[in-house]
């Protein structure tokens, strides 16, 4: 009798350890079902989400085709041609951009709600002035015009990276002069976009190797603008209505407040802040853009 309870003792506790497995088993089985099954309606949610992504994406790029994209200004800048020899005596024809001494940077940056279906696009409305000095320092230290002699074709070229935004005539005054500006900037010159105006030598640092300069224009645009700050000395000042700004770029705001209003933002980059001369010749170029970022929507 001993023996035969002792078996079935030991049989049920089998059958009990048989039975744990089994159950423990199930349990994982069932936890990897619901997993598994779980992942249909993520699946699906994740796939909703990209197809949203993709429409508003569409939607804000349709939009800004038709308004304008984020902008970038660059400059003013003088490209101005020279003469130099070559390694054999020759004479070639080389061009230099020469940098602003001064470089100021004025506006309004008005965004607003632009609705494509379900979705709203931020663009903005800019009322710029930029104004500043060349000074001819640099240039007769450097000895590239001999005997004060300039050479005709210089041309101050302003980058636009979206000529779209342009929204009116845009005015320049130069050393007291109304100038006209056109499209297309001089193909030397640091931009590639943008609008240029001839400079003749008489106006070339006529008044004690200074000249003043103001530029206004209003600029439309979406996402974001950007400066770029190639003065020996630049300063921006920039107000807006926008509440949620983001302040991207190689310089953050020396100044800046934001409120429910708006914000109000400014920025001030010496010379030694960036990696390049005030002289930049075109055959050995090597000017990198590091940007001012005033408003991200």
């Amino acid at each position: 009798m001993d023996e035969q309870t002792a078996k079935n003792q030991k049989e049920n506790s089998t059958r009990k350890s048989l039975n744990k497995q089994d159950s423990l088993v199930l349990k994982i089985v069932l936890i990897a079902f619901l997993i598994l099954l779980s992942f249909i309606p993520m699946s699906m949610i994740r796939g909703l989400i990209n197809e949203r992504e993709m429409t508003a994406d569409a939607a804000a790029q349709e939009v800004q085709q038709k308004w304008s994209k984020s902008q970038t200004l660059i400059g003013p800048i003088l490209t101005i041609p020279y003469f130099y020899q070559n390694e054999k005596g020759e004479n070639q024809k080389g061009y230099i951009n020469y940098l602003p001494e001064q470089l100021n940077i004025t506006g309004d940056v008005n965004t607003q709600e632009l609705k494509r279906g379900l979705y709203e696009i931020i663009v903005y409305n800019s009322t710029l002035e930029i104004t500043g000095t060349f000074s001819a320092r640099d240039l007769k230290e450097s000895n590239l015009f001999t005997n004060d002699k300039w050479i005709e074709g210089a041309t101050l070229n302003l980058g636009i990276s979206d000529l779209r935004g342009i929204n009116e005539q845009i005015s320049l005054e130069w050393d007291n002069r109304k100038l006209n500006f056109t499209p297309g900037v001089d193909p030397h010159s640091l931009v590639v976009s943008g609008i240029s105006s001839k400079i003749t030598p008489q106006q070339l640092f006529a008044n004690d190797s200074v000249v003043h300069f103001t530029i206004k224009l209003k600029l439309k645009g979406s996402e974001s603008i950007q400066f770029t700050p190639l003065g020996r000395t630049t300063k921006v000042a920039i107000r807006s209505n926008c509440q949620t700004p983001s302040f991207n770029g190689a310089f953050l705001p020396t100044e800046r407040e934001v409120s429910s209003e708006g914000f109000t933002s400014k920025w001030e980059v010496l010379e030694f802040n960036r990696n390049y001369s005030q002289i930049l010749k075109r055959e050995s170029l090597s000017c990198h853009h590091e940007r001012i970022q005033g408003y991200d929507g």
